[in-house]
Formats: structure tokens, sequence, C-alpha cells
């Protein structure tokens, strides 16, 4: 499994690739556009053929993922927001293309009360909408796992596999694990023999094929509280046995690890994202 960071485009798409490079990424996550604006974005050919090739020709990262921005909520009971969600993500679904970027995170949606199942309905029905503006691409939606917060939809696998089922004929769909989601939704992953389980509900409801990316994050938070709080590998309430065995764990062999921890510096300059990166090569390794 390789394993990740979230990296930033700030400085242009070739320098996320960069930044993974400095930080002994394997792959990197990247938002293929400004994360919280609503303002278009082209990618001009010339940008895309620098980002293929930096990527063809990078030391160390072999694969980019990306993530959907989070203003993206096809589940709102606004239709505004409705209608703006299915242009962006058409758009950056396009942009994927044409940076040669075939797996897309994205965060389900929520319902703001309405329920989960009116939930899942709106984005089944935004979906259509976005195949309409993007026709077929190679592009895989990976529809995350949620904490469950705020009506945040896929905080069950049930919920997760519906989409996945009723998007069949319109996506090529596919799941994001979060460690510290699963955690905070109530999946006692700590428990190995829950930790079993959950693989085989897994499994048995969407494929394990079908996960494409995990995201390795700690949890500040504690189990089942709904809660979204990321924390450094070995430094929250996931022990750190768990890390280890998702990464040696052959069934997940389709996905690739990213870690989403907190930016900082350790206070001899070190940065966690190298730390994290280097404990969980360990754990895979060892």
């Amino acid at each position: 499994m390789l394993i990740g960071i979230h990296t930033s485009i700030s400085g242009g798409y070739s320098a996320a690739i960069e930044e993974g490079e400095g930080a002994g990424a394997e792959a990197v996550q990247i938002f293929v556009r400004q994360n919280l604006s609503w303002n278009r974005k082209v990618v001009t050919e010339e940008e895309a053929e620098d980002f293929r090739r930096r990527l063809e020709t990078s030391v160390s990262v072999k694969k980019v993922v990306a993530h959907s921005s989070y203003l993206i909520n096809l589940a709102s009971d606004n239709r505004t927001t409705v209608k703006r969600s299915v242009s962006l993500m058409a758009e950056e679904l396009l942009i994927c293309k044409s940076l040669g970027i075939d797996i897309y995170v994205m965060h389900p949606g929520s319902h703001k009360g309405y329920g989960v199942e009116v939930g899942i309905q709106k984005i089944i029905d935004g979906l259509k909408n976005v195949r309409d503006k993007t026709g077929d691409t190679d592009v895989r939606v990976a529809f995350e796992t949620t904490a469950g917060s705020g009506g945040q939809i896929g905080s069950t696998l049930d919920e997760i596999a519906e989409i996945l089922t009723k998007s069949d004929k319109i996506i090529n769909a596919a799941v994001c694990i979060d460690t510290a989601h699963l955690f905070g939704a109530g999946y006692n992953i700590n428990d190995n023999t829950e930790y079993e389980r959950l693989i085989r509900e897994i499994d048995s409801k969407i494929g394990v094929g079908k996960v494409l990316v995990c995201h390795l994050n700690d949890s500040k938070a504690e189990l089942a509280t709904r809660k979204d709080r990321h924390e450094h590998i070995g430094k929250g309430k996931i022990d750190i046995s768990v890390f280890r065995t998702i990464l040696k764990d052959l069934r997940l062999g389709n996905a690739i690890a990213i870690l989403e921890t907190p930016k900082e510096m350790r206070e001899d300059g070190i940065s966690y994202d190298s730390i994290n990166i280097e404990l969980l090569k360990s754990l895979r390794d060892g």
C-alpha cells in the first residue's frame, strides 16, 4: 500500500508533488482547485502536461488522488447550493481528467435535517446532473466514510452501500475509508474482532476491492462521539496497531494510504508529515 499525504497546489500542481517528495511520500492527495471558492478554475494544457510529466519523473511519488471541495453538498436543502455543487463537481472531475488523476475522493454531503433517505436521493439526482455535464470519464468517485456530525451522510456502511448501489449506472463509484471518521462514528477498530467484522461488512455490502483510498488519521475524539478531530499517528485514541493491521491487510491491496493529520512542525523543526510517513512505513515494512 502506497503511503502519502495531502499537499498544497498553491505553488502549482507540480509543486504539490515536490512537497510530497520532500516528506518522503509515495502518493499525494490534492484539491484540484482552490478549496473554499466557487470561482471557476481553468487548467491550461501546458499546466496539465507539466503536471503529468512531473509525476512520471518523480523520485518517490507514484500516485496522485484528488479530494473534492468542501463546498460541495449535493444533499443540501438549498437549491442554489445544489446547483453550484453540481457545476463545481463537474468542473473538478474534468480537471482530474485533464491532469490524468483517476480517483476523486468525495464527502457524500449533509442532509441538513431532512433525513438520510431524502439526502441520498438528492445525491443521486445531483450525480445524474454532474454526469450530464461531464459525460464519460475514467475518474472514479470514492465516497468517504464520515463521523456523522451535522447531518453528515456516510457514517454507516449501509449509507455508503446505498449510494454506491443507486449510483451504479451513473458514475464509477468507489469508497474511501477514514480511520478517524470510522472511530468517531462508533466503529471500534481498536478491537481486533470489530476490525475483522468491519472488513467483512465492507466486503459483503460494498466489495472490499472498491476501497481505493484509506485516510489514515488518528483521532483526538473518543469512540462514537460523532466528532471529526484528526491527530498525529500514535498520539490519539486509535491504537497504533490498527494502522499496522490496515497497511498489512492484503484485502485492502487496491487502496492508497493518505495522511490528513495536522500540518505542524515538531519542536526540532521536523514536519509531522515526514514523521507520520516514516512511522507508517515502519509499520508497513517492519
